[in-house]
């Protein structure tokens, strides 16, 4: 009896920790995740497509054995239709969890990482919490979701010198106002640029401006929108390195951002 209990806890840890370390503890990118007619961010589908992997090799290997390891035997799914109740069911959380924006196990772990706000005003685990949201796009770049008044002090223990806001106010209802952030910036010794974009639209003017502010950073620059998209599409126009498309599209691949759609603006 300890021992499956023990067990259960261990593989609950584990599997609660991967869903964290996969990003689905962040709001804004579940919520990007879901908006598939919208700025799209696909960076979740590495972590479904991780747990159908793992549950593929191991679905074969179940027929194979006897009993499990820690358990007196396999407690396998008996029925195969689909009622009112299961569907109902599966949308009900579907539609819950896109509204929030967090999935309901590694969402109650997020909230139970925050300390008393007595003593330090904030999560315990906001610097790593903000560290496992953020793209390194290169030595000098990183971009990020929707980022807040209370992730400045992070930003700045993080190593950041510039913060740049790729995002208008008022796309939603629960945005942190732009001017309530770069007041948190200047606090922390942050230089605060807002060069907003929208509507897929990436108009001259802001790029010049994102190349400015990159070119006349005094040392790494923090650029977010959304969900990121915004900032390493502007980054990829602007192209200070001087990198040619195809650099371009496999740099912000790396950083789990696709954007082979706008090869064609990118070699001009």
């Amino acid at each position: 009896m300890i021992r499956t209990a023990i067990t259960s806890l261990i593989s609950g840890t584990l599997f609660g920790a991967g869903l964290a370390l996969g990003g689905m503890t962040d709001p804004a990118r579940v919520r990007g995740f879901l908006d598939i007619f919208g700025d799209w961010d696909p960076t979740l589908a590495f972590v479904m497509g991780g747990a159908v992997i793992v549950m593929a090799i191991a679905w074969r290997l179940v027929p194979r054995l006897a009993e499990p390891i820690f358990a007196g035997q396999f407690h396998l799914p008996t029925k195969s239709d689909l009622t009112p109740r299961l569907i109902g069911g599966a949308a009900l959380f579907g539609i819950g969890w896109g509204i929030a924006g967090l999935c309901p196990g590694p969402g109650g772990g997020r909230h139970f990482r925050c300390c008393d706000a007595r003593w330090h005003g904030c999560c315990q685990a906001s610097r790593r919490d903000l560290i496992m949201k953020l793209a390194h796009v290169s030595d000098t770049l990183t971009v990020s979701p929707q980022l807040g008044p209370d992730d400045m002090r992070a930003v700045a223990a993080a190593g950041f010198r510039v913060v740049i806001c790729n995002r208008p106010d008022g796309e939603e209802p629960n945005q942190p106002p732009v001017a309530s952030i770069q007041g948190a910036a200047g606090a922390t010794g942050l230089d605060f640029h807002h060069i907003p974009v929208s509507g897929g639209a990436f108009p001259p003017d802001a790029i010049k401006a994102f190349a400015k502010v990159r070119e006349q950073a005094d040392g790494k620059v923090l650029a977010y929108c959304r969900t990121g998209t915004r900032s390493i599409t502007l980054d990829a126009l602007a192209n200070i390195e001087n990198e040619t498309a195809d650099e371009r599209i496999k740099r912000a691949e790396r950083a789990g951002y696709d954007l082979s759609g706008m090869r064609d603006r990118l070699s001009e």
